[in-house]
């Protein structure tokens, strides 16, 4: 399956440079869609052009693009793909991933409310870690990034599901139940694999171009301030676009203490990180 993607920057969406520049990409597109059809002509493979999508990201605009040709296929627009287990929207909310997961997980909480009257709390606990808590983790530092009141869902569903396992009621607090569970509230499991993700950068080398990104206060000036130590936040242009996994790693590393920020062991970063978050409820 194919997927190609347009990018268009809202900054720059003036009605008539806009439609000029994006039919210059659209026709490089199909020059380059023919080159790939004519490949895969003489190596006798063929695509399922039911599954062959295009989507143009932006972030507020609807933006109409002309044909899009593989052979003699169109290929068809979508607003929103699964890719790689995550919905991904033409606008970059998430919704329709958040909606998806939503359902999954409530489903989820009803069964634990109904066995939570007969199997103890212990194996409770090990059917959220088993039904629940893979769709809350599972790249929660793209979807997580978005507007709060869609997040909160995820998180209303997560302390029914604490409720279910220590048989509270509705409308009982949760806070102290997290601790006693040991469970992380949605917030912090992407505080933490935002944590995770600049400790790679940082130490691992995972990624060499992202890692470039980084610099301290230190790199920057040669005052000797208290903040000299701290990461320096990677400038974006548009609101929103705070909301990605670098800006926002940054401020939470930040946050972090230095003891923590100075491990030189993967492991008991990921451990201690965990203890750190818990220890706050």
């Amino acid at each position: 399956m194919f997927k190609y993607i347009l990018y268009a920057d809202d900054s720059t969406l003036s009605t008539k440079f806009h439609e000029t520049e994006l039919d210059t990409k659209v026709k490089l597109i199909n020059i380059e869609l023919k080159r790939i059809y004519q490949w895969l002509c003489a190596n006798k493979i063929s695509i399922n052009k039911e599954k062959t999508k295009f989507m143009v990201f932006s972030y507020n605009k609807n933006i109409k693009v002309s044909r899009i040709k593989i052979g003699p296929n169109l290929i068809a627009e979508t607003n929103f793909v699964k890719f790689l287990g995550i919905y991904i929207d033409r606008h970059l909310t998430f919704k329709h991933h958040i909606s998806e997961i939503s359902l999954k997980i409530s489903r989820s909480v009803g069964l634990l409310y109904k066995l939570n009257k007969f199997l103890p709390q212990k194996i409770l606990k090990m059917l959220y870690s088993s039904l629940v808590h893979p769709y809350l983790l599972y790249g929660v530092e793209a979807w997580f990034g978005t507007f709060k009141n869609q997040t909160n869902k995820i998180f209303v569903l997560q302390k029914k599901a604490i409720r279910a396992i220590n048989n509270l009621e509705y409308n009982d607090h949760t806070n102290n139940y997290f601790k006693s569970n040991n469970i992380l509230k949605l917030q912090d499991l992407y505080n933490i694999q935002c944590c995770k993700y600049i400790y790679q950068l940082l130490n691992m080398n995972v990624d060499f171009e992202m890692s470039e990104t980084l610099n301290n206060n230190l790199n920057i000036h040669n005052h000797n301030t208290r903040m000299r130590e701290m990461l320096n936040s990677v400038n974006v242009k548009k609101t929103r676009s705070k909301n990605n996994i670098l800006h926002n790693g940054v401020q939470i590393w930040n946050s972090l203490p230095n003891e923590l920020q100075n491990l030189n062991s993967y492991y008991r970063f990921k451990n201690k990180s965990k203890k750190f978050y818990h220890g706050r409820y």
